[in-house]
C-alpha cells in the first residue's frame, strides 16, 4: 500500500492510496472522493476505470496517475465511468481496513 500526497496546500487537501490495483483518492472534508479501479494492462497501455464525486476533477485524476505509472513506460487511458450522475461529495462505500504486526 502506497500513500501518495495529491495536493500540498492544505484548504483542498486530496490524498490517495495504491492498493496494487486501485487508486483511493481522499478528502478530509468529504471522505472519499474517487476511486480508479485498473481494469486492464498489456504492453503499451494501463486502463482504469474512475468512479469520482463534483469534489476532484478527472484531470486531477489522470494526472496523479500518469506520474505514479511512469517507472512502467506505458501510456494510461482512464475513463470516468459516472460522469453523468456523479455523487456531490462522497462515494456510497465502505472502507475496511486491516492492520497487521509486521
Amino acid at each position: 500500500m502506497n500513500v501518495i500526497r495529491v495536493t500540498g496546500n492544505t484548504k483542498n487537501r486530496i490524498d490517495a492510496i495504491f492498493t496494487g490495483s486501485k487508486y483511493l483518492f481522499f478528502s478530509p472534508d468529504f471522505g472519499l472522493v474517487a476511486i480508479a479501479t485498473r481494469v486492464s494492462m498489456d504492453d503499451n497501455y494501463s486502463y482504469f476505470d474512475v468512479e469520482l464525486t463534483e469534489q476532484i476533477s478527472p484531470k486531477l485524476i489522470n494526472k496523479v496517475i500518469e506520474k505514479e505509472e511512469a517507472s512502467m513506460k506505458r501510456i494510461c487511458r482512464v475513463n470516468c465511468i459516472n460522469l453523468g450522475e456523479m455523487p456531490q461529495h462522497t462515494l456510497p462505500y465502505v472502507i475496511d481496513l486491516t492492520l497487521e504486526r509486521r
